[in-house]
């Protein structure tokens, strides 16, 4: 006796097909590689972006003075200009890196779908830099209060590093949110 499976009429081929990638997510993975290159290429340009956004915060908490040149934050502590230097290390740039090469990997998984992949990308983007600003900011702050040398000693290190420990766990759990549950209407969620 030989049965055949009516509910499922063409599923063989939707099985082979899914194994393929296509070349345009194949495009979007070396896309992401790509943006690897010129987030170190344009290092110098990003972290003057990062260093200006840093003194608009800086100028709206209190540091009215505070300006950008270069990849510097200065402004003034009693009646010496001070600041600080945002280097590779600090900058959004380096703790974004891990989040678009795992992007690149989901983009070629058919599993996955694309607008999850960014919508997931740019949540975790956006996390870090606010968590990185909000650091740069409590560094600043510190420092116009207890002066230059004290103020960044005391939190560069210890407050600076838990902020961004919290900003690439945090980046990376919402990253993990969106793959997990991002395009599963409210009532469809099996939360227990």
């Amino acid at each position: 006796m030989t049965t055949i499976d009516l509910s499922r009429p063409g599923s063989h081929r939707r099985e082979a097909s899914s194994a393929q990638i296509g070349p345009f997510r194949i495009a979007l993975a070396v896309a992401a590689v790509l943006a690897i290159a010129a987030l170190i290429y344009w290092d110098d340009e990003l972290r003057h972006t990062e260093a200006c956004m840093s003194a608009w915060l800086a100028r709206r908490n209190g540091l009215t003075d505070a300006t950008c040149t270069g990849s510097t934050v200065l402004f003034m502590i009693g009646e010496f200009q001070s600041g600080v230097t945002i280097t590779l290390g600090c900058t959004v740039t380096f703790l974004a890196i891990p989040f678009l090469l795992a992007t690149s990997g989901l983009f070629v998984i058919h599993r996955v779908s694309l607008i999850k992949s960014f919508l997931a990308l740019i949540s975790a983007i956006t996390f870090i830099m606010i968590c990185n600003h909000l650091r740069l900011l409590s560094i600043e702050v510190a420092m116009r209060i207890w002066g230059a040398a004290d103020g960044y000693s005391a939190t560069h290190i210890l407050v600076g590093t838990l902020i961004s420990t919290l900003g690439v766990i945090g980046g990376g759990l919402a990253y993990l949110y969106v793959l997990l549950y991002g395009d599963k209407p409210q009532g469809a969620r099996n939360d227990g």
